[in-house]
């Protein structure tokens, strides 16, 4: 019996998609549209021990807000 080898290769999927499927059932409430257009989702973390290598790592994504 052969498996075709998987397709690993990227495909982006846009929000509106991702909200439309099912794999986004319980992380919808977590995706933010504003009226403007503009998104953002909240991203929840566990086990976090060290919240200042957090907040570094947080600084470099554009646009992002740590609360």
């Amino acid at each position: 019996m052969a498996v075709a080898p998987a397709d690993m290769h990227a495909e982006w999927v846009t929000p509106q998609q991702w909200l439309n499927s099912v794999v986004s059932e319980g992380w919808r409430l977590l995706w933010l549209t504003l009226p403007d257009g503009r998104s953002a989702a909240l991203v929840p973390v566990s086990g976090v021990t060290n919240s200042a290598a957090m907040q570094t790592l947080a600084q470099q994504v554009p646009g992002r807000r740590l609360d």
